[in-house]
């Protein structure tokens, strides 16, 4: 399996250091459909969902946060160390194809986020 230029079957026969790790992740973020937010058009998202396979900015992080860890995990692409299963489903994925896939059966009626939005009209679920 590749994304890009990224050979994912290639990832660890032995543990991966946390520089291995890292240096991954931001080539997978690199791609060019990863460049933008999964959710918003802001630019150079450092946000990743690792289980929904995204890469998102901090405003909309805080949005996937609400959401609690078991719809969507999300971790720093700063600040965190991924680890290796979670690199696999981001590389998997990306945003297009994340995109394609969680947002396939949202009503025509709903529109996306855009940057003029504040986080409380961008909130997209309620308990």
């Amino acid at each position: 399996m590749a994304c890009g230029e990224l050979r994912v079957d290639t990832m660890a026969k032995r543990p991966m250091t946390q520089a291995q790790l890292k240096s991954i992740c931001k080539k997978v973020l690199a791609l060019p459909d990863n460049k933008v937010c999964a959710d918003c058009p802001s630019k150079r998202p450092s946000w990743a969902s690792v289980n929904l396979g995204c890469f998102v900015c901090l405003s909309c992080s805080g949005i996937h946060r609400s959401m609690g860890t078991h719809i969507s995990f999300v971790q720093s692409i700063n600040l965190d160390t991924p680890k290796e299963k979670h690199l696999r489903v981001l590389a998997a994925w990306g945003n297009k194809k994340a995109n394609a896939y969680w947002e396939a059966r949202i009503p025509k009626n709903v529109r996306r986020p855009t940057l003029n939005d504040s986080q409380s009209q961008n909130q997209v679920c309620s308990y």
